[in-house]
């Protein structure tokens, strides 16, 4: 701290990433990879120490599937990540540091062309998510504000041909499973299911959208934190937009 008041902050590291898959004809390809991360952490702690950056290492394999018999492909992968110094609020203007966390957990991911101009998208992330360095009594639990189950799917269609060539629209489901509000586990924050929407219009290298997120102005938690309590999660958002491809 200088004697204007200001904080200065310098954080540095070499990371490193590697991967490696193979296309067999059949059209599968498996694959193995791993990665380095680095996160600067602006702020400081409750005693004015500013916070230590976030390493990560994550280890990967999967599968990724393109079959010839229709357009679109499948991809699972299972992966183990930890990562240290993770910020997390703990009530009142304060946040902490978490000594490591570590992410096991399943994603497949599904995209198929499935008749002319429709297509859909699906998802599903399993987290198995765990505190594993840090004070005792927090060790063994669930990281806060990390569901353990996230699901998606999303269908859209565009119309190819005829007047209203150009024009799109789409829907889609999107689950965001339970979760804790703290480390120690004692604050639940329910899952929720949001609908959103969209529509588009693309032509002469213009396109015209859109977006409205909850669709169903649902109401829900987004979070909840200790000592504050919960904070409701955006009702029904729309957003339009309007840009020119040169």
């Amino acid at each position: 701290m200088n004697s204007a008041g200001d904080s200065r902050q310098k954080d540095h590291a070499f990371t490193s990433n590697v991967g490696i898959g193979y296309l067999f004809d059949n059209g599968l390809t498996p694959y193995a990879s791993y990665a380095e991360s680095f996160t600067t952490n602006v702020g400081q702690t409750k005693s004015g120490e500013a916070f230590r950056p976030s390493l990560g290492k994550q280890y990967e394999v999967g599968v990724k599937y393109e079959p010839s018999f229709f357009p679109g492909f499948i991809t699972a992968s299972l992966f183990d990540l930890r990562k240290t110094n993770v910020v997390t609020y703990a009530g009142g203007p304060f946040q902490v540091q978490t000594g490591e966390v570590r992410h096991r957990g399943l994603e497949i991911e599904a995209n198929a062309d499935l008749v002319s101009g429709l297509s859909m998208t699906a998802a599903y992330t399993y987290l198995d998510a765990e505190i594993i360095s840090d004070a005792p009594e927090v060790i063994g639990n669930r990281p806060s504000l990390v569901p353990e189950h996230q699901a998606s799917i999303w269908a859209n269609y565009e119309i190819g041909a005829g007047r209203l060539e150009g024009l799109s629209f789409g829907a889609g489901v999107r689950y965001i499973g339970a979760s804790f509000g703290d480390n120690a586990n004692t604050i639940d924050v329910p899952g929720y299911t949001l609908v959103d929407a969209a529509l588009r219009y693309k032509k002469n290298g213009w396109q015209a959208a859109l977006n409205v997120s909850n669709l169903l102005d649902k109401t829900y938690y987004s979070t909840c934190y200790p000592g504050a309590g919960c904070i409701y999660g955006e009702g029904r958002t729309v957003k339009g937009s309007l840009s020119m491809k040169f």
